[in-house]
């Protein structure tokens, strides 16, 4: 193969290795935002068919992220309840709601999952008509860059994408085995090693599987036969940059 080539050669081994982290690190984490922002998706849907009223049409293709009038309303002049900077909410004129009925709910949703203070979602990384069908295009709000509205799925996302989606979605924290946020968490521990935001990247993943390894990744693993094949490389991923 030709990066047992590069290998063996000084000027390029570090950058091989590197990559080829990079590379099974995406092949790790791409079924898992996958199957999590599927859940996900289906969670939101089934919690707006319960308690909307009248009861809500999915799906929804109609509406625009820059008419449209979410659920909730403005405390007062300017201040979202849900503490979003530049919300719909604050700029009520020529907003409208989801004739529907789903899409406003889903845009609360949205900024109630976001990790961060406040809460920032990148809505120009999605199509809110499709919003009420196709489960990536919510996960992509939480890709807090641009350059992913066409990226159809996890398995088309770079590896900094996914990890932005687990990062600012609190909905994936619950099902991940160890602290990604708050004092002493995962990064901060990363940081001490690794300064560089894309090393960072491939080192947080090492410190997230050796946390997890006996958590939801381990019972994941045993229903996902594919899984199966993935422990070589991911344990491959720890073997490269432990001498990076």
């Amino acid at each position: 193969m030709a990066h047992e080539i590069h290998l063996k050669n000084n000027k390029y081994r570090q950058w091989v290795k590197a990559g080829l982290g990079l590379g099974y690190l995406k092949e790790g984490l791409a079924p898992f935002c996958d199957d999590i922002g599927r859940q996900q998706h289906n969670y939101i849907i089934n919690q707006i068919q319960q308690t909307k009223t009248p009861q809500p049409n999915v799906p929804c293709g109609v509406c625009q992220i820059t008419t449209l009038q979410p659920d909730h309303v403005r405390v007062s002049k300017g201040i979202c309840p849900l503490k979003q900077d530049k919300c719909n909410c604050c700029f009520p004129n020529n907003k409208t709601p989801c004739p529907n009925n789903v899409c406003g709910a889903i845009y609360d949703s949205i900024i109630q999952n976001h990790a961060s203070t406040p809460p920032a979602p990148f809505w120009k990384n999605s199509d809110v008509q499709q919003w009420s069908t196709d489960p990536w295009s919510i996960s992509k709000c939480f890709i807090n860059a641009p350059g992913y509205k066409d990226k159809p799925s996890a398995v088309d996302t770079d590896c900094t994408g996914l990890l932005h989606v687990i990062i600012n979605n609190t909905y994936f924290h619950s099902h991940i085995g160890c602290n990604i946020t708050g004092p002493n968490n995962l990064f901060s521990k990363v940081n001490t090693f690794v300064p560089g935001m894309s090393v960072k990247f491939i080192y947080f993943f090492i410190f997230l599987k050796k946390a997890t390894y006996r958590g939801y990744f381990c019972q994941w693993c045993q229903r996902r036969p594919w899984c199966l094949r993935q422990r070589q490389p991911l344990r491959l991923v720890w073997s490269i940059t432990q001498s990076l």
